[in-house]
């Protein structure tokens, strides 16, 4: 999370400036540990996710 909220320039609750990304919250569990660690983008889960994944897929949404 602290790596999305860097390269957004966001904090969790918050949206970047164009409004097009919005950091909703932190969860504890999503309940696919085996894919950990991972992020939950508009209904997808993304898993294994290390630096350069996490940038692909933020790039992508903008």
């Amino acid at each position: 999370m602290r790596h999305c909220e860097q390269k957004l320039g966001i904090k969790v609750g918050e949206s970047t400036r164009d409004g097009r990304i919005f950091l909703k919250r932190e969860e504890e569990c999503l309940a696919a540990c085996a894919g950990a660690p991972m992020m939950v983008v508009n209904g997808h889960y993304h898993e294994h996710l290390d630096i350069v994944k996490m940038d692909q897929i933020l790039d992508a949404l903008k």
